[in-house]
């Protein structure tokens, strides 16, 4: 959270000791609770996000559901998510993104 440039950033997490060190690293203002209740009004925020969360969530379906209800219309969620990904998967991603590097390259020196 300290490296977003937003007017207000508000974080929410379940334990005490985790707001105790975030607030220590960011000026954003924390509250303790679950993302099933927020306690945020309707259309309260422009952007949501989550950044490996999703799968701690005790209800997902019912998170999501509050998550968007505290958003306001046309606002935005965005969920990172960590998933395993197998090492042949990881091998050709990265090949992909070296090949995309040197495209880049090739195109700025002309």
């Amino acid at each position: 959270m300290g490296t977003v440039s937003a007017p207000s950033k508000v974080g929410v997490e379940i334990s005490r000791s985790v707001i105790k060190i975030a607030r220590a690293r960011s000026t954003a203002s924390f509250c303790q609770a679950i993302a099933e209740q927020l306690p945020y009004p309707t259309g309260h925020f422009n952007v949501v996000s989550t950044v490996g969360v999703m799968e701690h969530f005790v209800d997902d379906i019912a998170a999501t559901r509050e998550i968007c209800r505290v958003l306001r219309d046309g606002g935005h969620y965005v969920a990172a998510l960590y998933i395993a990904t197998p090492f042949p998967e990881r091998v050709r991603l990265k090949i992909a993104v070296e090949k995309l590097k040197r495209w880049l390259r090739e195109r700025s020196a002309k």
